[in-house]
């Protein structure tokens, strides 16, 4: 425990004169670079996340073949597409809401580092000597901050490499399907989105509820 506060102090110490632009070499602006990452990943998630459009084209067309009993493109290879593109999207939704938690925690980490520093500028300021029970805790408290930064780096890391590692079951089902095999087929189809077939369904259920009740 005492090696840990001993590292944990020395590193506060380093961290604050990096503030002050007294030392501090070799240590990261985690704080920007997080920033940075941060945007950039979820804007990479929200791009993938396109796969709505083709869970629109593979739903409608699933329901033309349904309705005019249809063979082509295969029945089963459009299903097997639809639940492709679903358990991707299911996938990134837990990614971008794992990168908004993490934007939460930066700024939470922010604050409180400008907080300690204040703290220690105004308990120091230009004194030669300060007790060590008044800078010391603050040295600790720094260091875990940054350790929280860290942290973050990590996960923002992991969750690029599971994306990266998602992006080959994207390709599978365009490969199978392409542009050139699906416009054909959807032509004259209206695509309607998750949030507009939610819509219609409880419009439908609405009128049924309400409809007049015939007595025997």
């Amino acid at each position: 425990r005492q090696l840990r506060e001993l590292t944990q102090i020395v590193t506060g110490i380093r961290l604050f004169n990096k503030e002050c632009g007294k030392g501090g070499e070799g240590i990261d602006n985690l704080p920007s670079i997080l920033n940075e990452a941060i945007p950039s990943a979820t804007m990479n998630i929200e791009n993938e996340l396109n796969t709505r459009l083709f869970i629109s084209r593979y739903t409608a067309l699933i329901e033309r073949q349904t309705a005019e009993n249809l063979e082509e493109p295969a029945p089963d290879l459009l299903r097997q597409a639809v639940i492709n593109c679903r358990q991707h999207e299911a996938f990134l939704k837990v990614l971008l809401n794992d990168v908004v938690v993490a934007t939460d925690q930066v700024n939470t980490l922010e604050r409180d580092l400008r907080s300690v520093l204040i703290q220690l500028q105004n308990t120091i300021q230009s004194k030669t000597a300060v007790p060590t029970n008044q800078v010391y805790p603050k040295f600790i408290s720094l260091a875990k901050i940054w350790t929280g930064f860290q942290d973050e780096m990590v996960l923002l890391s992991v969750i690029s490499n599971i994306q990266a590692n998602l992006e080959p079951f994207t390709k599978s089902h365009k490969e199978v399907l392409p542009d050139s095999v699906l416009q054909p087929l959807l032509t004259g189809l209206i695509l309607r989105t998750d949030e507009e077939r939610i819509t219609e369904t409880s419009g439908l259920a609405e009128r049924v509820e309400h409809a007049p009740q015939f007595k025997n």
